[in-house]
Order: C-alpha cells, then structure tokens, then sequence
C-alpha cells in the first residue's frame, strides 16, 4: 500500500555504486530546501589533495551539508 511503501522513505539504504549514493545524497539535500554549506577538506601530506577517492580511504575533498541533514559515518576520523 502507499501508506506503508512511504513509511520506508526515511530508511537507511545501502548503495553499491558511488554514483548512486552521490545522486541519492543530492535528491535527499535539494529535498530539504534550505542552503547547502559545501565545506572543503584542509589536506596534509604530499599530494594528499590528488588522492584519488579509493586512496584516500573513501574521504573526499568536499563535504556538502545542511541544517538537519542526516549523516553516517563509516569510519572513525
């Protein structure tokens, strides 16, 4: 039933591409309609700004995020 497929809507979802978890992050920030703060990484090493995604242990250069926005953590920083 409808009711009970949109009680499913806050749910946590497991993505196996990236693409799909960087489209699914993007549908659920325009979502909340308010600004989106994009906060760039402050790199140490090397060539630490180069890394790719995979090298870098999944830690991207930019975070975007907003007020209520819900996020997960997978690992300790």
């Amino acid at each position: 039933s409808p009711s009970e497929a949109s009680s499913f809507d806050d749910a946590l979802r497991l993505y196996f591409p990236k693409e799909e978890v960087y489209n699914r992050n993007v549908q659920c920030l325009t979502a909340r309609n308010t600004l989106v703060k994009i906060i760039t990484a402050v790199n140490q090493g090397r060539d630490a700004a180069k890394a790719s995604e995979d090298k870098a242990e999944n830690l991207l250069n930019t975070l975007h995020l907003c007020i209520s926005a819900r996020v997960m953590l997978s690992s300790n920083l």
